[in-house]
């Protein structure tokens, strides 16, 4: 009898622990937290009302954005999103969120981007200069007190540095001097200031220790106000330039048409346009709010056909003055589709 209660409390017990591992193993499936969103649609965004260029009469274009919502997932969240065609999953950082430095800085390049784009593109006079602005100087560096955060460097030994390979290649080169001259440009409260700084780099040091990133300053002739949230900035490069160039040239677009058109591409300062992220939900979000008409980067153009499934007009352009022209001849046809 006493061998028989010892078994029975072994096989209670087992039973107890294959309970506990269940509810743990469950709990973690419904509260627990993995390194990737869901991305879903989120709203449309008007975008003429947010741009403002000083001196000029509003935009008219009736040209709009559309968003996405990210959301942590859990293993079990993960799951059902992995069904949901609405969904995307994606990595955590596509999701970030607005006020995280890196879409501040985003934002701003994008915000520029756009200006400069636009002024192109209507034949607005802008000067433009691409360098790697400075995010960080270490405490090592041989630049500390020369140079500051947010400085844009543009030329290291009078070699361009337009990208961060040319960067690093003229880095490489400089620092087997015993003196490196920098180009730089930095924002003042008169504008932008540009100057030259050289500086000695000690042998032992090998590097200039500064954290640095791709971006642009811009001379231009007009004042951009921009009201847009920092974290759609990025994504509605395409809908912020037409919206600008619509207010420097209203006559370009005098024909173009006045219902709701969708822009879904970033764009880049030689007026390129750029593929989006969580196209699939942006467009769901435009078709939701009524919208016919979207275009989108050419690089895109198969994916959206695809997502749009027949439900939508997709265009696409490869450039800013390409999505100007497209709208400039769209309005008979836009009127056909609406009526249909």
């Amino acid at each position: 009898m006493r061998q028989r209660r010892m078994s029975d409390a072994v096989v209670a017990g087992a039973k107890l622990w294959v309970v506990g591992w269940l509810l743990l193993l469950l709990g973690w499936g419904v509260f627990g937290r993995i390194g990737e969103v869901a991305l879903a649609p989120g709203a449309t965004v008007a975008i003429a009302p947010l741009v403002r260029v000083a001196g000029r009469p509003p935009a008219t274009l009736d040209i709009a954005s559309a968003t996405t919502t990210a959301r942590p997932l859990s293993p079990l969240g993960w799951l059902i999103a992995s069904f949901d065609p609405a969904e995307s999953v994606v990595p955590e950082i596509v999701g970030a969120r607005s006020g995280d430095p890196a879409v501040l800085s985003a934002s701003q390049q994008s915000e520029i981007a756009a200006l400069v784009a636009a002024c192109r593109a209507v034949g607005v006079r802008v000067e433009s200069m691409e360098g790697q602005v400075v995010r960080g100087v270490l405490p090592t560096s041989p630049l500390r007190g020369v140079v500051h955060a947010g400085d844009l460097v543009v030329g290291v030994d009078g070699v361009p540095v337009p990208t961060p390979a040319a960067f690093a290649s003229a880095v490489a080169a400089a620092v087997t001097h015993t003196r490196v001259t920098l180009s730089l440009v930095r924002s003042t409260a008169s504008g932008l200031s540009r100057f030259v700084s050289s500086v000695t780099v000690p042998s032992v040091a090998g590097e200039l220790g500064l954290v640095t990133s791709p971006a642009t300053a811009a001379i231009t002739p007009v004042h951009l106000e921009l009201r847009l949230p920092d974290a759609d900035t990025a994504s509605s490069g395409l809908a912020v330039g037409l919206a600008i160039a619509d207010e420097l040239r209203p006559a370009l677009l005098a024909r173009a048409p006045r219902q709701p058109i969708a822009a879904l591409a970033g764009i880049d300062p030689s007026g390129a346009l750029v593929a989006v992220s969580g196209l699939r939900q942006r467009l769901l979000a435009a078709r939701v709010a009524g919208i016919q008409t979207v275009i989108v980067a050419t690089s895109q153009i198969v994916q959206a056909r695809a997502d749009a499934a027949g439900r939508m007009r997709v265009l696409a352009a490869a450039t800013l003055r390409g999505a100007l022209q497209l709208l400039d001849r769209l309005r008979p046809e836009a009127a056909a589709h609406s009526a249909r």
